[in-house]
């Protein structure tokens, strides 16, 4: 009987054991569907960050990238987390752009957003600092090249001028006079002012600018232009909100420096000999007598004439340079 039963158990079991094995997977699927249905708007968020990006709809974008971040923090299983990574990724791609878009000459309002959204995304590096180094960087690099290429467009005609011209000529000045010709000076001198007046219109076009920039930097560090950064996805006592003086004093310290470098160039460019204006690239400093042959910037052989027309416009320009750049409040010197 005993061993009757045990045979009976043995076909039961193989009979019930298919039964229950598709219980369990019942069990399971519905398990599976129900943590799908449950987590199903985190599941789409990788289709639905892209769709955000390409129509610009950043306001959508954020509000589901921190309910995603506060739902991996509550659930940190492996599902979730391999979608998280897929998010970062993408979010990581849009941080890029917005760091992109701070380089280029954008509109007030553009940074500023540019800027708030970094902090809303939760950057490691303070955009505001960032941006600050970069737009410094821009007009060092702006100033040394505009610099460097006029030089050497004016040591050009400089050399041309004392390679076909071998002392002062005077029929120049007399001939100016007496003739109704446009020009009042020989055409290469003409042109050597020319290039000297373009070069000081360009710095000063380069240092407008720059003042512009300085107001923007002057609102960050006095707090008025974080006071638009008001967000409900930004820590109100997050560090990217306050300078501390240390960053201050830093911030200053770099724009003195493109200063220094701007102004030191223009006094030697106009302590310049005629030998030394081809060294204005090295460190070296030169002194002059005051003899008219040491003016470096002036022209070889110019007249007066050509000097009354064209100096005054040179004068004029590099003191609005030093004037504006003087209410700047970067340094006490």
């Amino acid at each position: 009987l005993k061993s009757s039963v045990n045979d009976a158990n043995k076909e039961a079991t193989l009979l019930i054991k298919p039964i229950l094995q598709k219980k369990q997977r019942e069990q399971k699927l519905k398990q599976a569907l129900e943590y799908v249905e449950k987590k199903k708007l985190f599941f789409n968020l990788p289709k639905s960050f892209k769709n955000y990006i390409n129509e610009n709809d950043y306001d959508n974008l954020i509000h589901d990238y921190k309910n995603a971040k506060q739902l991996k923090e509550d659930n940190n299983d492996k599902i979730i987390s391999r979608i998280w990574e897929e998010l970062e990724m993408i979010i990581d791609t849009y941080k890029k752009t917005l760091w992109q878009s701070l380089t280029k000459d954008e509109s007030d309002d553009d940074f500023l957003k540019s800027i708030k959204k970094l902090i809303e995304l939760d950057v490691l590096d303070n955009p505001v600092l960032e941006w600050i180094d970069l737009k410094l960087k821009k007009f060092i690099s702006l100033f040394n090249e505009t610099f460097g290429k006029y030089h050497e467009k004016i040591l050009n005609v400089q050399l041309n001028i004392l390679s076909t011209v071998d002392e002062q000529d005077f029929t120049n000045f007399k001939s100016a006079l007496e003739s109704n010709r446009p020009l009042i000076d020989s055409a290469l001198i003409i042109e050597m002012w020319l290039m000297i007046v373009k070069l000081i219109e360009k710095l000063q076009e380069l240092v407008t600018n720059f003042i512009k920039f300085w107001n923007h930097v002057e609102s960050f560090l006095n707090g008025t232009y974080q006071q638009r950064f008001v967000s409900n996805y930004i820590d109100p006592n997050s560090p990217y909100l306050k300078f501390e003086k240390y960053e201050i004093e830093d911030v200053k310290k770099k724009g003195e420096t493109f200063i220094d470098l701007l102004v030191n160039k223009l006094i030697r460019f106009f302590s310049s000999t005629q030998d030394s204006l081809k060294t204005l690239h090295t460190s070296k400093t030169n002194e002059n007598d005051g003899a008219t042959d040491n003016f470096g910037f002036l022209p070889p052989f110019t007249n007066s004439l050509s000097a009354l027309k064209y100096l005054p416009k040179v004068y004029t320009s590099a003191s609005e340079i030093l004037n504006n750049l003087g209410q700047l409040a970067i340094t006490d010197k």
